[in-house]
């Protein structure tokens, strides 16, 4: 492996109110590096094809992926939302 793509970097995840262990990142891809978005794309290739399957929605943008759910309105008003009252 290129000495390039050995990374001393960190990873935390911020969720809710929480957060994850920082973890050791073994590899990555330098900021700025020319491969970076070919590796991105690589990487991320087949992540909408797993979403379309699961009947959702994404939406890409630059190095955040977010994915939807979306129901009808319909759908939570028939449940009552103060408890079936």
């Amino acid at each position: 492996m290129d000495p390039a793509f050995h990374c001393d970097c960190t990873q935390q995840v911020s969720y809710a109110d929480g957060l994850s262990a920082i973890t050791q990142l073994v590899f990555g891809v330098p900021q700025g590096s020319v491969l970076g978005p070919l590796l991105f794309l690589l990487y991320t290739t087949e992540l909408f094809d797993i979403i379309a399957q699961a009947g959702l929605s994404g939406q890409c943008y630059a190095d955040e992926t977010q994915v939807y759910i979306s129901a009808p309105a319909t759908s939570v008003s028939s449940r009552g939302v103060h408890g079936g009252h």
